[in-house]
């Protein structure tokens, strides 16, 4: 074989090899970058970011790349503080944003039995006086009536005499109004009626009031009194105010108090 033939067959080799390398795919994995930000364009770092089987977190500027994602069709996206949020991702994307909102959260309120979005007592355009445990273990009174009467304003719980059912269940009233026009609510529930009906000459003669003294004062968590009429909101038994005992939550527990007392002389 001649040295013309060798050159020849070199080359032929040659093209068919460029020839082979040429129709062959060539693929390359190219990266996928995600940028998590909030409503407000700010860059939110530490959230997780999940494309099928790949995981990863992002960092301080919000961003998280991936080396293949060829396969996936939707990410998701999970941070603390954040509603988690999913979308779809094509084949040929290279990149995405997420925005993520914010979980609405709501601070301690005081709420008395209303479907209305909570606010505080300062910020309510009605009287609400709130009594907390403290208070109520500060009075040395063990009924929850004589609790309220030296706490709450314009709150009345008599006592009388050779009145029948009435020794025992006694009236309670606020502002003046009749202990049928007070509404009591236990933990937002309303609190039933008693079977008493006051016949004899005492206050709230004629009217069927709720027993306080049903509810020991030891179980009670605090007492939210609204002294104003809200009967366009709970009805007629509301006239006069409301008032929401809220109990303990803590039911393993107990309390024991101790009460004396001593007689002077003059």
């Amino acid at each position: 074989m001649s040295i013309s033939d060798n050159k020849r067959y070199f080359c032929s080799l040659v093209a068919i090899l460029f020839g082979i390398v040429s129709v062959i795919p060539i693929t390359s994995a190219e990266t996928f970058e995600v940028l998590v930000q909030d409503q407000n364009g700010n860059a939110i770092p530490e959230a997780k970011i999940q494309i099928g089987d790949q995981e990863q977190t992002t960092d301080e500027s919000g961003t998280a790349a991936f080396s293949d994602v060829t396969n996936a069709q939707s990410l998701t996206v999970t941070a603390i503080g954040f509603s988690s949020k999913r979308i779809n991702i094509t084949a040929d994307q290279t990149e995405a944003t997420v925005m993520l909102s914010p979980i609405q959260t709501i601070e301690s309120v005081v709420v008395v039995g209303t479907r209305s979005i909570g606010r505080r007592a300062l910020q309510a355009p009605v009287p609400i006086e709130v009594v907390n445990r403290e208070q109520l273990s500060l009075t040395g009174q063990s009924e929850t009536g004589r609790v309220l009467q030296m706490l709450v304003p314009s709150f009345n719980f008599p006592s009388s005499t050779i009145s029948d059912g009435t020794d025992a269940l006694r009236p309670a009233t606020l502002r003046g109004l009749g202990p049928d026009q007070v509404l009591v609510l236990v933990n937002g529930k309303r609190r039933h009626k008693s079977a008493l009906l006051h016949v004899n000459s005492s206050v709230g003669r004629g009217t069927a009031g709720t027993d306080f003294n049903a509810i020991p004062a030891a179980a009670i968590e605090r007492i939210e009194v609204l002294r104003d009429g809200a009967a366009a909101q709970y009805g007629s038994d509301a006239i006069a105010g409301v008032i929401n005992i809220v109990l303990k939550d803590d039911t393993d527990s107990g309390d024991a108090d101790l009460y004396w007392g001593q007689t002077y002389q003059g």
